[in-house]
């Protein structure tokens, strides 16, 4: 008896926790750079997605702030938006695995977080765009430090030679007129 009733239990269980999870098994690569003063490295990051027990984890040389990009990444997507519209790597029962090459090549700052994300939210196809001859790279700027009359809510910036600074901005459906 009490058997049967733990294996209905485990499988309403596991009906529960498949229909709230959306993220697929997938496999995506996109491109960002490494800042080498004078120029910089390009840096495939590819996000590898495979059923099993709960990980995230990034390789390829990672220093701390790029290993800390999981918890960015991972905030900044579980924020975007309603619950309905994206799903956090650090809600899924998945592996996940975000690697960078070339290995030997050491990554740091955070300008991989966007291309990290990017990656994720593709190989769980979350989001579906073409990332061939495109390169991503960038730290979010914090929404309370744009001001409101550009009429934004996502500005990326990138380090470049002598100081300078790269602003951009992504067009979401929420923004467009």
């Amino acid at each position: 008896m009490y058997k049967t009733q733990f294996v209905e239990l485990f499988s309403c269980y596991n009906c529960a926790v498949a229909e709230k999870q959306k993220i697929a098994s997938g496999f995506a690569r996109v491109f960002g750079a490494q800042p080498m003063l004078p120029k910089a490295t390009i840096v495939s990051v590819e996000c590898d997605i495979v059923k099993g027990l709960h990980a995230f984890t990034i390789v390829g040389l990672p220093d701390k702030s790029v290993e800390e990009a999981k918890d960015r990444i991972a905030a900044a997507i579980k924020n975007t938006g309603s619950e309905e519209d994206f799903e956090s790597p650090k809600r899924s029962n998945k592996k996940i695995v975000l690697s960078l090459a070339p290995a030997e090549l050491k990554k740091e700052g955070a300008v991989f977080d966007l291309p990290l994300a990017l990656s994720f939210l593709l190989a769980s196809e979350q989001i579906q765009f073409d990332p061939q001859r495109k390169l991503f790279a960038g730290e979010n700027i914090p929404k309370r430090l744009i001001p409101k009359e550009y009429k934004v809510d996502n500005l990326w910036w990138f380090p470049l030679p002598n100081g300078w600074r790269l602003i951009y901005s992504f067009i979401t459906p929420s923004n467009v007129e």
